[in-house]
C-alpha cells in the first residue's frame, strides 16, 4: 500500500538494503471436506482406470466401443479435475 511505497521510496533515496516484508494471504484449503473430495476424485480415477483395463483384457467383452470411449472420457475428465491447482496448494 502506500505506506510500502513510501517506505521503499525512503530506502531508495537513504540506499541502505533493508528488505519490505509483503504478506500473501492464503486460504486454508486443507480442509476435510477437500480432502474428502481429493481422495473421492482420485479413487474414482483409478476405478475407472481398473474397469477399463479389464474389458480391454477380456477377449470375449460384449461391451461396446462407444461405452468404452465414454468411460475414457470420464476417466479423463476426473484425470483433469485432480491435476487441478486447488489440490496441489
Amino acid at each position: 500500500g502506500a505506506k510500502q511505497e513510501q517506505k521503499a521510496k525512503e530506502l531508495i533515496a537513504s540506499k541502505r538494503s533493508s528488505r519490505i516484508a509483503i504478506k500473501k494471504q492464503r486460504l486454508n484449503i486443507d480442509t476435510p471436506e477437500n480432502r474428502f473430495i481429493k481422495m473421492v476424485l482420485a479413487k474414482t480415477k483409478a476405478n475407472l482406470s481398473q474397469i477399463l483395463l479389464e474389458i480391454k483384457a477380456d477377449k470375449d467383452s460384449k461391451v461396446s466401443s462407444s461405452f468404452i470411449s465414454e468411460l475414457d472420457a470420464w476417466r479423463t475428465q476426473v484425470a483433469q479435475y485432480t491435476k487441478h491447482a486447488l489440490w496441489h496448494e
